[in-house]
């Protein structure tokens, strides 16, 4: 867009210097070791605005590891605010297009039966019907524990890898 934007004939050449950093942290040390390492899945958690640290990561993952089975689980406020994440199979489709990818929507359940406010934030998963992603009718949180125990769940042949990045809370419980 930028290019575009820049003075000069359509059909000029245009150069722009671009200067990429990162990644940082632990997970630049660890990448190329968790490439080798031979996981048959990884199972990427993301909680908010972990996503951007998981989302890349989740994609780099699925393109370095094409015979792994690699599965993002994100807890995200609306389904609007994933919108930003293209899919690593294809930059004209979104991450909610993915079928390597859960989403659990965060939002406020409303009211009680007594019509007193809940004021807790709930989950709500998603599933795709007809090719199009929706909500479930039910809200409740993500049961991490037990998509951690389906990660694990095929047999000691099959190696895992677990990534987290997001609230202390959901790191706890995925560590559990």
């Amino acid at each position: 867009a930028f290019a575009a934007a820049t003075p000069g004939p359509a059909t000029e050449a245009r150069t722009i210097t671009l200067g990429i950093e990162g990644p940082y942290g632990s997970m630049a040390k660890h990448f190329h070791d968790l490439l080798n390492w031979g996981a048959a899945r990884v199972l990427v958690v993301a909680g908010g605005v972990g996503a951007t640290f998981a989302v890349p990561v989740f994609q780099a993952l699925q393109s370095e590891l094409p015979s792994s089975k690699v599965q993002l689980v994100w807890a995200l406020r609306s389904a609007g605010d994933a919108a930003w994440a293209v899919s690593a199979g294809s930059p004209d489709k979104t991450i909610l297009e993915d079928d390597s990818v859960q989403l659990y929507l965060t939002g406020d359940v409303g009211s009680d039966a007594d019509g007193s406010h809940a004021g807790a934030v709930e989950m709500e998963p998603l599933r795709r019907v007809g090719g199009r992603l929706g909500a479930q009718n039910r809200r409740k949180r993500p049961d991490l524990g037990k998509i951690v125990d389906e990660a694990f769940s095929h047999g000691l042949e099959e190696p895992v890898a677990v990534l987290v990045c997001g609230p202390t809370e959901m790191t706890l419980e995925v560590r559990r």
